[in-house]
């Protein structure tokens, strides 16, 4: 698949993937694991989230308690039991 000869069995190689897989490629010889690199991923990968995550639960907690209740929809048909209709 890498250059070799092309027989008909031969899968032709998908230019995005091999794309991706360079980057990869690059990415791991380029990155070196530092504190400043685990204080962005510790900044990115929790304490943002966490962030948008109190902020939203205490907008549910601090709003009044029917602002975030639907309203009954009225549905255009009746839904009838197999059994027929047992409450007439």
């Amino acid at each position: 698949m890498a250059g070799g000869p092309k027989l008909p069995t031969d899968v032709r190689p998908n230019q995005f993937v091999e794309a991706n897989a360079y980057a990869r490629e690059v990415v791991e010889r380029g990155f070196r694991f530092s504190p400043k690199n685990l204080g962005v991923i510790a900044i990115f990968g929790a304490i943002i989230p966490w962030c948008m995550y109190k902020g939203i639960t205490n907008e549910f907690v601090r709003a009044p308690p029917d602002r975030f209740v639907r309203s009954p929809r009225s549905v255009p048909f009746r839904f009838v039991p197999r059994g027929g209709d047992e409450t007439r």
